[in-house]
């Protein structure tokens, strides 16, 4: 997956890492969805893939500011439970 910006003072092309193109089919297709309060009093949605048969889960959390923070876990059951944080609002 490829990120590409042209402006007038050229072409900027960002190569990501290949868990990114896990990110979109998360978001449009999560396996479950959390509403996770952090430290600083703030909520933040929390989305669940699960790929590879189940044996890799990304983790994606979506910031007030608009960034967005994924992590891809190769998974036992008891690390998934970990990332199970906050209230659940959707699962599969």
């Amino acid at each position: 997956m490829s990120v590409s910006s042209s402006s007038s003072c050229g072409v900027v092309l960002v190569k990501l890492p290949i868990n990114a193109n896990y990110v979109l089919p998360t978001l449009e297709n999560p396996y479950e969805v959390y509403m996770t309060q952090y430290a600083d009093g703030t909520h933040r949605m929390r989305y669940i893939g699960l790929f590879e048969n189940n044996k890799s889960m990304l983790a994606i959390t979506l910031n007030r500011d608009g960034n967005i923070f994924w992590n891809t876990i190769y998974i036992k059951q008891k690390q998934m439970n970990k990332s199970r944080v906050g209230w659940l609002l959707y699962a599969k």
